[in-house]
C-alpha cells in the first residue's frame, strides 16, 4: 500500500466540539508577534504609524478620513478580541478571521463587507507556491485588513 503525504496547504485543524463564535486561530504561525499599521488619508493628507497596541487605533481614528488598520499575523486571538471589541464586529466574523482555510467569499453584515480572498506567491528557489489569507473588513470609513 503507498502512503501519500498530505500538503501542508490542504491540512487544517480541527475545532470539533467548539462552541461558535469561540476565537482560535487555525493555520501557521508566520510571525512572531502581530504588527499592527494604520493609515489615515483623505484628498490632501495622509498619514502612517505602526501601533505598539490596538488601543492606538481609537486615539489615531479620525472622522473626517479613510482609516486603515493592518494586522499582520492573526494568531494571537487576544488581538483580533480586541480590534472587533473596537470596532463592534460580529463574533462569527472575527472567528472567519482566525480560521486561515477559507476558501475566497464575500458575506455582507448589517454595518459592513467581509472579504476572503488568497494572495499567491511564487518561490522560484523552491519551486513552490506559498498560499496567504488575506481578511478584509469593509465600514464607513474603516477598512480592516488581516494576514
Amino acid at each position: 500500500m503507498k502512503t501519500m503525504r498530505i500538503p501542508s496547504f490542504l491540512k487544517t485543524a480541527s475545532k470539533v466540539g467548539v462552541a461558535p463564535g469561540t476565537l482560535t486561530h487555525i493555520g501557521k504561525k508566520k510571525v512572531e508577534k502581530p504588527h499592527i499599521t494604520m493609515w489615515t488619508y483623505n484628498d490632501e493628507i495622509y498619514e502612517e504609524n505602526k501601533l505598539t497596541t490596538v488601543d492606538d487605533c481609537a486615539k489615531l481614528f479620525k472622522n473626517d478620513r479613510v482609516n486603515w488598520v493592518n494586522v499582520d499575523g492573526i494568531h494571537e486571538s487576544k488581538v483580533i478580541a480586541s480590534l472587533g471589541k473596537q470596532f463592534n464586529l460580529h463574533v462569527l466574523l472575527l472567528e472567519d478571521i482566525l480560521n486561515t482555510s477559507h476558501r475566497p467569499k464575500l458575506e455582507e453584515f448589517d454595518d459592513c463587507f467581509f472579504v476572503v480572498v488568497k494572495m499567491l506567491n511564487y518561490i522560484k528557489e523552491e519551486r513552490r507556491v506559498n498560499v496567504e489569507q488575506i481578511s478584509i473588513v469593509l465600514k464607513d470609513k474603516l477598512i480592516l485588513s488581516f494576514q
